[in-house]
């Protein structure tokens, strides 16, 4: 009955961790929020989404002392960035194939509002009463700036950005032009290789892994009599 036992447990502990977590943000500790998208890609995104002001970059650099920036200071920010053990970070990437204002999900700011954070098309993140809201801190309800270039209408450079006031991603000019400079908010992000954190099983995998092991101690524990 013993090897029995064994090969239950081993049967239970295989279909239990062979499934992964699918659109998942972990809190990792270290002032990094660790996001496992549905495609198996993971991201590791800055915990304070205003990391800019509260570390008091350089202020002659950003908008008012508020963290915004305009596009070329944000992109050296992120390239310059050493935080948690990591000079990697980079500014969010846009879609460039996405033709509408909203729900642009597979931007990689616009994947974090709509499919992790709850966010809804034309409301402002900070309205969301997702729970994962809360792993994040100083999350400003304006627009933030993407790395992707904006196909430009004339000889200005354009950039993308994303909304967390509203969920819509458009572009706007990054500054060539003088009075015409937009000035957002940056939010750094690294890619994380995917075979370097093992799969995370879901909390549901989790409930009925522990129980699968409870009722099979408890049959253990019949045998035995």
């Amino acid at each position: 009955m013993k090897r029995v036992f064994v090969v239950l447990v081993t049967v239970v502990m295989v279909s239990g961790f062979s499934i992964s977590v699918q659109a998942t943000l972990l809190d990792v500790g270290d002032g990094t929020v660790l996001q496992i998208r549905n495609d198996g890609s993971k991201l590791m995104w800055l915990k304070d989404a205003n990391y800019a002001k509260t570390s008091g970059y350089d202020s002659e650099a950003i908008y008012a002392d508020e963290g915004r920036m305009h596009w070329s200071t944000a992109i050296i920010w992120a390239n310059d960035l050493e935080y948690a053990g990591y000079t990697d970070w980079r500014l969010p990437q846009a879609d460039p194939s996405c033709n509408t204002y909203y729900d642009c999900v597979n931007s990689e700011l616009g994947n974090l509002f709509y499919q992790e954070l709850g966010g809804v098309a034309g409301q402002s993140i900070l309205s969301s009463s997702d729970p994962d809201l809360a792993l994040f801190v100083n999350i400003q309800d304006y627009h933030y700036w993407t790395s992707t270039d904006y196909p430009p209408p004339d000889t200005t450079h354009w950039a993308y950005y994303f909304s967390m006031a509203n969920g819509g991603q458009s572009g706007t000019r990054t500054g060539n032009i003088p009075g015409h400079a937009s000035e957002f908010y940056a939010w750094a992000v690294r890619d994380v290789d995917v075979t370097s954190l093992p799969p995370v099983p879901e909390p549901t995998t989790m409930f009925l892994l522990g129980s699968g092991l409870i009722g099979l101690a408890g049959l253990r524990k019949k045998f035995k009599k």
